[in-house]
């Protein structure tokens, strides 16, 4: 997992993501967001968009982690109909095993066009991060089978010519 975060951190680096706040060890900005229905409704929380998910701070403390691998999607919608991305205010969380159930949380006007677009930018670099790291360990298997193989053929190779040593030596008969 460190390995993965290093990648996703030098990813992030290397693609020039701005550093506006750290937050435990990942960078990104707060939102101010409110829970729009449910548990929690209309308190004011923080979000941020983490290298592993979205987060959610309550009165300072954590208050729940959306892992980008469960999120199905992500929208952004305005309270007055209007399809003006800075208008957006509302943003909408799906799950993939809420069977279809959102989360929604309501942001200042545009915060949630910012916030989409941040967790797609985040979950793109987490998901190249991670085949980087399956390629990683893929190469490291391939060398080590590779490693295997050399080893065997030295030891088939060796084999011929140690019986041939190791054999009964005896003076090959003259012709008659």
């Amino acid at each position: 997992v460190n390995n993965l975060v290093k990648s996703v951190r030098e990813a992030a680096e290397a693609a020039g993501v701005e550093k506006q706040e750290r937050s435990g060890s990942s960078l990104t900005k707060s939102y101010v967001v409110k829970k729009a229905g449910g548990r929690g409704r209309g308190k004011s929380m923080k979000l941020s968009c983490g290298q592993m998910g979205v987060q959610l701070m309550k009165d300072g403390e954590h208050y729940k982690t959306y892992a980008y691998k469960d999120l199905e999607e992500w929208a952004t919608v305005s309270s007055t109909g209007s399809s003006d991305d800075s208008t957006h205010n509302r943003l909408i969380l799906a799950k993939r095993d809420r069977n279809g159930m959102t989360t929604e949380y309501i942001t200042e006007p545009g915060d949630a066009t910012k916030i989409a677009h941040d967790i797609t930018r985040k979950a793109t670099e987490l998901a190249k991060a991670m085949r980087a790291a399956k390629k990683g360990k893929k190469s490291y298997d391939e060398a080590a089978a590779s490693r295997k193989k050399k080893a065997e053929e030295i030891a088939a190779a060796k084999a011929p010519a140690s019986a041939a040593e190791s054999g009964s030596e005896q003076p090959a008969a003259e012709p008659a």
